[in-house]
């Protein structure tokens, strides 16, 4: 019995994230939402919802007939266009580490996030403070985002609990850090 529970909320949240997205492609017309639908929907083996496959195929079929460049340009997913590869693949691999690494000096030792904590943490990973910084910040607004998006509470509190290892449930972090590996920190 509690198997299906733990599913049926799983496909609860599946089912919340999805129309977030489809809210997101429906005022902005941004291809991504899409494809996540659609990746999302593959991996819980569940049926994608129409909009996701009528976008899916006028995106292709701009593409087939050659009203779109490349299938980037159908589907209005192109790279922004300063983008680096590498420098967004450390910040998919490391901003999660980086972020709670900040946070258990700051509740462990007591020390403010400020400049000289990401200087420290810098050290560590070998790159400068303020790039910790901006990994620091863009890592806490995607967390915060999809902490809303799955039902978990943000405040820092909740991080004090879960070092000391109260009152925040495991499974919530487990989600949390799973779904930030899955979206592409821009």
């Amino acid at each position: 019995m509690r198997k299906k529970k733990t599913l049926e909320a799983g496909l609860q949240d599946a089912s919340n994230i999805i129309n977030q997205w489809k809210q997101e492609y429906s005022e902005s017309g941004y291809g991504l939402c899409l494809l996540h639908a659609a990746a999302l929907c593959s991996e819980l083996g569940i049926v994608a919802p129409e909009w996701v496959g009528e976008g899916l195929r006028k995106g292709f079929s701009d593409y087939l007939n050659h009203s779109a460049r490349d299938i980037g340009e159908a589907l209005d997913i192109a790279r922004p266009k300063r983008y680096n590869q590498s420098a967004s693949k450390f910040a998919r691999d490391n901003g999660y580490k980086i972020f709670m690494r900040v946070k258990q000096l700051h509740f462990f030792e007591r020390k403010s996030i400020g400049e000289s904590l990401f200087e420290e943490v810098g050290n560590e990973f070998c790159i400068s403070g303020s790039k910790i910084r901006d990994l620091y910040y863009s890592a806490e607004r995607e967390y915060k985002k999809i902490a809303t998006q799955i039902g978990i509470k943000w405040p820092d509190d909740g991080f004090r609990e879960m070092f000391t290892g109260n009152a925040v449930d495991p499974q919530d972090m487990k989600k949390l850090q799973n779904k930030s590996n899955k979206n592409v920190m821009k």
